[in-house]
């Protein structure tokens, strides 16, 4: 079966996006974590601990949004989002 994939976690799984990824995900019998706002939030509060719960085999899906983003504004508060998530992760690699 998917023996190089451990798990994959989803960020955003609640989102439209997130939900048909999560969905197809499942159906192949993948090992999905869905990652809510609420975890989201935990992790940039504890980064250390989600990267050591992330094996080196596992994937990470970033599928959360501000939408629809029709401003410069909405756009650079996306982007934010996704610094907020890289950040704390890379820096405890």
């Amino acid at each position: 079966m998917h023996q190089s994939i451990s798990k994959i976690y989803i960020f955003g799984a609640n989102g439209f996006v997130g939900q048909s990824i999560s969905r197809a995900l499942e159906k192949d019998n993948r090992d999905v974590v869905k990652v809510n706002r609420r975890d989201f939030a935990k992790l940039i509060e504890a980064p250390a601990k989600f990267r050591r719960e992330v094996k080196k085999e596992d994937k990470l899906v970033f599928a959360s949004a501000i939408v629809p983003a029709r401003s410069i504004s909405l756009l650079t508060q996306n982007l934010s989002l996704v610094h907020q998530f890289l950040d704390p992760v890379y820096h405890t690699l």
